[in-house]
């Protein structure tokens, strides 16, 4: 019993025994491609209107209210930013989102009249 219990200990400890850290090994190949990007991608800027809203007609290709591309919507009160990320926030009176009009596919963005004059930008991703 106590043989074995020995060698188990040993084995512990050598196995705890760490040397040093040897040199960085050479660098392997390059992997392979990654797949395509997500598509079209259209941006648009603007500053809001006297009762704080924006509205861009997006591009035919970005699809329909039924097949709507992805968007974001971006606010600041300097052109030169930073550019803060919004969407609808019923406690600030920001909305972000798409609507449409026959075949007109839009992007609106709707915020009390204290944002008016704000700088907006819209980013819309689609296939």
């Amino acid at each position: 019993m106590r043989r074995i219990f020995a060698v188990a200990m040993f084995a512990t400890l050598l196995a705890a025994c760490k040397g040093d850290t040897g040199p960085m090994g050479p660098e392997g190949p390059a992997g392979p491609p990654g797949p395509a990007g997500p598509g079209q991608v259209a941006t648009h800027s603007g500053r809001l209107d006297l009762s704080g809203s924006g509205v861009w007609t997006l591009p035919a290709a970005a699809g329909n209210i039924s097949n709507p591309p992805a968007l974001s919507c971006y606010l600041s009160d300097s052109s030169d930013g930073p550019f803060l990320l919004v969407s609808t926030d019923t406690f600030s009176g920001v909305v972000c989102g798409l609507g449409q009009s026959g075949a007109t596919l839009r992007a609106v963005i709707i915020s009390s009249s204290s944002y008016s004059g704000w700088h907006y930008k819209f980013v819309a991703v689609y296939d």
